[in-house]
């Protein structure tokens, strides 16, 4: 990151920690609670710069950068329960049924995850609020 870039960062970091503080303390003879509302001009504010100044790719770009591999293992058993409840769904997140597993035999299927774009909410691991699917999963046999 750019001296630059870095120095605005600590200086919005700061700004933001104090305009959030503030807004969650009870202001005067209103008992009234501003902090949603201060995040919501947040949140907004960051959809118009991303707008205004074209910066999707470049956030996107960004949010490429966290990409992650996530997995799950499972029973062949499950993943035929799990398929007949959503068979779409499961097959776009990569399960191919193998007919030749039994039942308790493990199966390990395996996806890229990237984050969204999710002003106001965690953009980063281990519990990003949006992701979407960077790459199919493969069935690994555990």
């Amino acid at each position: 990151m750019a001296d630059g870039a870095r120095r605005w960062l600590e200086h919005g970091v700061d700004t933001l920690e104090l305009l959030l503080l503030a807004a969650s303390k009870p202001s005067g003879d209103k008992m009234s609670h501003q902090l949603p509302g201060v995040m919501d001009a947040f949140m907004q504010w960051s959809e118009a710069v991303r707008a205004d100044f074209q910066l999707g790719p470049q956030i996107d770009a960004q949010l490429e950068t966290r990409r992650q591999r996530v997995g799950m293992t499972q029973e062949y058993r499950d993943w035929r329960a799990m398929n007949r409840g959503n068979p779409e769904g499961l097959k776009a997140n990569g399960f191919m049924d193998d007919p030749t597993k039994g039942e308790r035999e493990q199966l390990r299927l395996e996806l890229e995850l990237v984050p969204k774009w999710a002003p106001g909410r965690s953009m980063k691991w281990p519990k990003p609020s949006k992701m979407k699917l960077a790459m199919p999963a493969k069935n690994l046999t555990a």
